[in-house]
């Protein structure tokens, strides 16, 4: 790093690293070390003299290695047909946070960026029908996720 007005003794960040997480990556902590496999290390002062410098190891904190997903499909009636304006819940077991929406004309629902990992509790509410809710721990988008009327 090169620097016409220098750094003042003591610690500074003088890097940041975005590092790409792979999907299948577990959340957890990870160390993370510095070493002369690609570079040599030097630090130079001003004047372009070596300087003592230590390297200090961290650790990655990985909470979300996964994508969001979607979650889709139909509310219908108990003869199949799509139910307009019916109102679906997205629960998540654990946090307790909740996402509505309502049917469209064909009775199709929609939930994006849906936490992977998650387990969701999907309940329709509408006036003329019961609906049992259903439960779902999410890896991969679903679709075709139909809720069907009981009456």
């Amino acid at each position: 790093i090169d620097s016409a007005t220098g750094f003042e003794p003591g610690r500074r960040q003088v890097i940041i690293l975005k590092l790409a997480v792979e999907p299948d990556t577990l959340n957890g902590t990870y160390n993370l070390t510095i070493d002369d496999s690609v570079t040599t290390r030097q630090t130079a002062g001003r004047k372009g003299e070596f300087l003592t410098a230590s390297y200090t190891a961290g650790s990655i904190e990985i909470t979300d290695a996964t994508p969001p997903v979607t979650i889709s499909g139909r509310v219908l009636t108990p003869s199949g047909q799509g139910l307009r304006n019916a109102t679906v819940i997205l629960t998540d077991e654990q946090t307790g946070e909740r996402r509505v929406t309502t049917t469209g004309s064909f009775g199709r629902y929609r939930f994006e960026n849906v936490g992977s990992g998650s387990t969701q509790v999907v309940t329709v509410r509408a006036k003329r029908y019961r609906f049992m809710s259903r439960s779902f721990t999410i890896t991969a988008t679903l679709r075709d996720v139909d809720l069907i009327a009981m009456e």
